[in-house]
């Protein structure tokens, strides 16, 4: 008469898998994969080959359940992401704040709504004449300050706190300063570099246009101008403002504290 073995007439219930555990077909065990923990079945003598890896099974096993991996999220808010291996919680941002891209362009993240870097400088001395760079300068604080990190500046040399894409710009105002005096032309300049002013570009130029020699008292004019400018790295992208005049006196035409002023402004990232 046949024998039979009965513990193979049905599945056979192993436990927790076990690498060193000698497993035949039929055999069912338990095995958590990462987070998941699911139940198997084997198909083909195994031994030491782990159920599954990655949510991916063993050429051995097949699953039986395949279970679901708990969440990672711990407070409301919370919101599920995918990491480099594994799904992880990203926590609620701060009031205000907008999911965005991270700077990587390989996660997500909260940061500031809106525009998040601004700054305003302004001449804080009347002078005279052709002026490059203008390094009589000083933040603007009336009514309020920056946001963000805010601009340096050395020797009339403007850096930038982040790199991106900065709008730049400039305003003045203008005399004549005594009667007889005249002038050709008096314009203000943005200028650039990308090579910290080894080379430099005129980002945006503004005319004043000119004075005659009238026989009168003070002639004024106002000038502005702007640009933007992409700044990719702080080191060496940097901006600085000048004054330039042509007149028949060294001392004729009189730049004007403080109507002079530098206003920066983050746009986007770079």
């Amino acid at each position: 008469m046949a024998t039979i073995d009965l513990g193979k007439v049905k599945l056979v219930w192993r436990g927790t898998y076990s690498g060193s555990f000698n497993y035949v077909p039929d055999d069912v065990v338990e095995y958590t994969d990462g987070s998941v923990t699911s139940t198997y079945i084997c198909v083909a003598n195994s031994t030491g080959n782990a159920p599954s890896s990655g949510g991916s099974a063993h050429s051995s096993w097949n699953y039986m359940a395949k279970g679901q991996a708990s969440s990672p999220t711990t407070t409301q808010g919370d919101i599920i992401v995918r990491g480099a291996s594994a799904d992880g919680r990203l926590a609620i941002g701060a009031a205000g704040k907008v999911l965005k891209v991270n700077s990587s362009g390989n996660g997500l993240e909260y940061g500031g709504a809106g525009i998040t870097q601004t700054d305003q400088w302004y001449v804080n001395a009347d002078f005279t004449g052709t002026v490059d760079p203008i390094t009589i300068v000083s933040r603007f604080t009336t009514g309020g300050s920056y946001i963000g990190s805010g601009m340096s500046a050395s020797s009339g040399i403007f850096t930038f706190p982040t790199t991106g894409y900065w709008l730049i710009s400039y305003q003045a105002r203008v005399s004549r300063v005594d009667a007889g005096h005249q002038s050709r032309y008096q314009y203000i300049t943005i200028k650039t570099t990308t090579d910290n002013f080894s080379s430099s570009d005129v980002l945006a130029l503004g005319e004043a246009g000119y004075y005659d020699n009238y026989n009168a008292g003070y002639r004024y004019h106002g000038v502005y101008c702007s640009g933007i400018f992409d700044c990719t790295n702080t080191s060496t992208h940097k901006v600085r403002f000048s004054t330039a005049v042509e007149d028949n006196s060294n001392n004729g035409i009189r730049w004007h504290t403080p109507y002079m002023r530098m206003t920066f402004i983050k746009l986007a990232d770079t």
